[in-house]
């Protein structure tokens, strides 16, 4: 150990500090301990936790004790679960806006936007249907079971609708601008945020 760039192991380090080394180990090991930072550092740390082991005196709680406590946090656990649901960020899969329109209607008003988005099991076809400077979002959620609701929402502006039994929604128009679209199913919860609605 005659380089301070070489550590020694901590096993033996253990071995020194509990005092099971000869006294020949004993002088080599705390020769290198005397030069070496992060060695000295170890075998005080390793000190120190052996001498609170030696002076615990803590009792083990009896087994039920243990039982009851496990069982306390596992049932606040398992209330608590249904409160936050699982949050899906969905991805746009298509958007209609995207495709070339056919040559009669490239300088007219754009007309019906449709989106789809895909989040886990769940695909959303989104419709938004500009009217009188209003913008009507409708939808339909593929392979969601029956029962849900869509909120669809901004600082200014927030509304909402109830999936029907085809797991359809038609939201009231809105004015213009960026959303949040957020569709609660069960335990789960999907996103679809920086949604742009135009006239």
């Amino acid at each position: 150990m005659g380089s301070t760039s070489d550590h020694i192991p901590f096993d033996q380090l253990v071995d020194l500090a509990e005092g099971r080394v000869t006294a020949e180990e004993r002088a080599t090991v705390q020769a290198h301990v005397d030069t070496c930072v992060q060695c000295a550092d170890d075998i005080a740390w390793l000190e120190r936790v052996i001498d609170l082991m030696r002076s615990d005196d803590s009792v083990e709680p009896p087994p039920c004790v243990v039982a009851g406590v496990v069982d306390l946090f596992r049932s606040q656990t398992i209330s608590a679960a249904p409160d936050r649901p699982r949050l899906i960020r969905a991805v746009l899969r298509f958007d209609s806006a995207r495709l070339a329109a056919p040559i009669g209607r490239r300088a007219g008003p754009t007309g019906e936007r449709q989106l789809l988005f895909s989040a886990e099991q769940f695909h959303l076809d989104l419709r938004m249907i500009p009217a009188d400077g209003l913008v009507a979002v409708a939808g339909q959620v593929l392979g969601a079971s029956v029962g849900g609701q869509v909120e669809l929402h901004s600082a200014e502006v927030s509304v909402h609708a109830m999936l029907n039994d085809m797991s359809e929604f038609v939201l009231p128009a809105i004015p213009p601008g960026v959303y949040s679209l957020n569709l609660r199913i069960d335990d789960l919860e999907v996103e679809i945020a920086g949604l742009t609605l135009e006239a």
